[in-house]
């Protein structure tokens, strides 16, 4: 398993423009504290979105061609939700 000093290193620490606003990337946290901490937080983030999902029709009808690419993301998180069981 690599160190994760190696992984910060590796993609230095860089920021990244997301929906909401200016974030760093997780892979910058060493301790496994620190790790567990924002993994939470990007979980409970999960859960308010999918609860905020009102209208997935609507969303087919107006981006059809995104929608396989999304189911395909839905299931990869759903697999590694599972694991943490």
């Amino acid at each position: 398993m690599k160190n994760f000093k190696e992984i910060t290193e590796l993609y230095g620490d860089s920021e990244f423009r997301s929906s909401r606003g200016i974030r760093e990337p997780v892979l910058q946290y060493t301790e496994p504290g620190e790790i567990a901490r924002a993994l939470s937080s990007a979980v409970d983030d999960l859960k308010i979105a999918v609860d905020n999902a009102r209208n997935p029709e609507r969303y087919a009808e107006k981006f059809p061609r995104s929608v396989h690419g999304l189911i395909d993301s839905i299931e990869r998180i759903i697999k590694s939700l599972e694991k943490m069981r």
